[in-house]
């Protein structure tokens, strides 16, 4: 690899998730759809970034990610297109330190618990989400409308 980096005059790979923000050229578009996606964070709204293949989507999602862990929020960066059942929610249980439980369902209120107690914010980013089949996308909605339910009666009981 490096003979390749070397021919090319590069310091490291043009292609990664974590590409230092001085690296990138920050166009227009860039600086745009990431000021967006900061401000759906702040809202705690769901948000879909939609955009031909190549353009850099992958590259946005990992600048937003390393500049909200830099800022105390843990991103649950997901890119597992293939995930089988409660494939999602498994990664995110285990991601959270808990271990899956036989059923979906156990391990997704085990999860809804633990998020709705914690006092950091959690960001799930889904690269991909096309290619998820659709039980995978439903765990998602109906995880992401419970999850919502949890944190209000949490702050209530505050």
């Amino acid at each position: 690899m490096s003979q390749l980096l070397n021919h090319f005059g590069f310091r490291f790979h043009p292609f990664c998730r974590h590409t230092s923000p001085q690296a990138l050229y920050a166009h227009r578009g860039f600086e745009e759809a990431l000021g967006r996606l900061r401000f759906c964070v702040e809202l705690d709204a769901i948000a879909t970034l939609i955009a031909e293949s190549g353009c850099g989507k992958s590259l946005l999602l990992g600048q937003l990610a390393d500049e909200l862990q830099r800022d105390n929020t843990t991103v649950h960066y997901f890119a597992h297109s293939s995930s089988g059942p409660f494939g999602i929610i498994s990664v995110l249980a285990r991601n959270s330190g808990i271990s899956p439980k036989r059923s979906g369902a156990e391990t997704a209120a085990l999860l809804l618990e633990k998020l709705a107690n914690d006092e950091r914010r959690h960001l799930l980013v889904i690269d991909e989400a096309h290619k998820l089949p659709d039980p995978s996308l439903e765990d998602i909605r109906l995880l992401t409308n419970s999850l919502r339910v949890a944190i209000s009666r949490t702050a209530r009981a505050r």
